[in-house]
This record gives structure tokens, sequence and C-alpha cells, in this order.
């Protein structure tokens, strides 16, 4: 089995996709840190659900949305599995129509580093698709179209951001067992 401390491995998609689940697999499958989002932790500390986000005021809902982006930002210096990264942050500002000229120049300064120090947020991302219905957990919104618009924007992202990954690869329309197999394949495969 490889040896991946020192990694930095990031599962990237809308919600309920399976990140958390495939991450928390990877890590345990390798023996390395598992690093959870920090979306909902600090939407819980702040007291929001997903029914009073949709009734936050711009003010209020950028500064969440920047707590979130900041700590993500933190997360991608430590070495481990990510469940969320700083793009999806992005397509989710995009999504709801919040500012993001700060964390877009942002990787766009990191793209340049990357291009001259081959610096990168992460070594290995996957992307995945949101084939399947969310699960309701209270938290989440379910609405498949905005799901499949945040993949779009997602994916888009990482192609115009590809460097500030080493190796960008989409998870194919598997159930989640097949993907955990299908995910030690590819880091077996490209981690060699």
């Amino acid at each position: 089995m490889l040896n991946l401390k020192g990694m930095r491995i990031a599962f990237s998609g809308p919600h309920g996709t399976g990140k958390t689940t495939l991450a928390a697999y990877v890590a345990n499958h390798y023996n390395i840190p598992f690093i959870g989002s920090p979306a909902r932790a600090i939407h819980q500390s702040h007291g929001v659900t997903a029914a009073t986000a949709r009734t936050l005021d711009y003010t209020s809902h950028r500064a969440l949305q920047e707590l979130i982006e900041n700590r993500l930002l933190i997360n991608a210096r430590i070495a481990g599995v990510h469940d969320r990264t700083i793009v999806d942050a992005v397509a989710y500002s995009l999504l709801n129509k919040l500012s993001t000229n700060e964390t877009l120049k942002l990787l766009q300064r990191k793209q340049v580093d990357a291009n001259r120090e081959t610096e990168t947020f992460y070594d290995l991302v996957f992307v995945m698709y949101p084939w399947r219905p969310a699960v309701a957990d209270g938290f989440r919104e379910l609405d498949n179209g905005q799901r499949l618009v945040l993949y779009y924007t997602m994916r888009g992202l990482w192609k115009d951001y590809e460097n500030l990954s080493g190796h960008v690869r989409e998870i194919p329309n598997l159930t989640i067992e097949d993907s955990m197999q299908y995910v030690v394949e590819k880091i077996e495969q490209l981690l060699r």
C-alpha cells in the first residue's frame, strides 16, 4: 500500500454526492487525517440552517461565506483527505450571487504562484457528479438543478485553475461502494 503521508487529496462537488463518505474511506484506508468541511460547523455556530440561510441578508450571507472560504484556504495547507475544496466555496458563492472578487483574485495569484513554483492546493482532486438524489438531512438544499449548476461551475473552475492541483479526475457514475474501489485504484495508478 502507498504511503500518502504529507499528501493533500480532496473531493470536490455539490452537496450530497458522497464526498464525505469517500474522503473518510480514503483517509481510513491509507491511515491519513480526514479534514472535514468547515461549512456545517460555521453555519451551526452562527445558528444558521438550510431554511434560515435563504433568509439571510447579503452582508450576513457573504460574511459566513468568507469564514468558510478562509477556513478552506487554511485547511488546504494541511496534509490529509479533504471533503470540500476552495473551488467548491467559490462555486457556491457564484451560485448565491455573492461577491467572489477577492477569492477569484486569490485563485489567480495561486495559479501564477503554481506556474512559478509548482505550488498547488491539493496533490489530487476527485470531482463528483451529482447523479443520485441528495439525502435530506435538514441542512442541505435538495434542488437537483442547483446541484448540476454547481457541478458544472466547479468543473469549469478546476479547468480554469487546473494547476491548483497536481491531478484532477472525475469520478464516473458509480455506487458509493464501487466509487471507493475506483478512487483507491486511481490513487494507486496516479501516485506510484
